[in-house]
């Protein structure tokens, strides 16, 4: 049972190295995350280790396939962390940080023509070539005026 969920689950894990190698990008792939396993699989492994001298050459032969488990884990991460540092290097862009890409919409502050101060925030399309105006409800002078665009501040 041990050496069946052993090999199950480092074969299961066998995909991901194939697809980070076919696409040449680790992007999805957390480092924190790969530490903290690498770190728990180590120290179950080193503690299993451990209880060998003490309890004799019976305890490996009993244990093996459980001590397979973190030890093989501990491979695949290191397989994982080489991908992880050497595909990172390659797509990281050469002037810093990526440029953003820009939103289609801005949001713009429609201004009561009443006179009374009070506004509206709208989105509207970035390469619109008019300036937004509505009729909208004023409260201060308690009906309907025109509004019309302001940049925002």
């Amino acid at each position: 049972m041990g050496w069946g969920s052993s090999i199950n689950y480092h074969l299961s894990r066998l995909p991901q190295l194939w697809l980070n190698h076919k696409r040449k990008s680790v992007d999805g792939l957390s480092l924190a995350m790969f530490a903290i396993i690498f770190a728990a699989n180590a120290s179950y492994a080193a503690s299993l280790l451990s209880m060998i001298p003490v309890s004799g050459p019976k305890f490996f032969y009993k244990s093996a396939s459980y001590i397979y488990g973190p030890v093989g884990s501990i491979v695949i991460d290191v397989f994982v962390l080489i991908q992880f540092f050497s595909l990172r290097k390659a797509h990281t862009p050469s002037s810093g940080l990526a440029k953003k890409a820009k939103s289609r919409n801005i949001l713009v502050r429609l201004i009561s023509s009443a006179g009374t101060g009070y506004t509206y925030v709208k989105q509207r399309p970035r390469t619109a070539a008019y300036r937004l105006t509505m009729m909208k409800f004023d409260p201060r002078v308690n009906r309907h005026v025109l509004f019309t665009e302001h940049k925002m501040k």
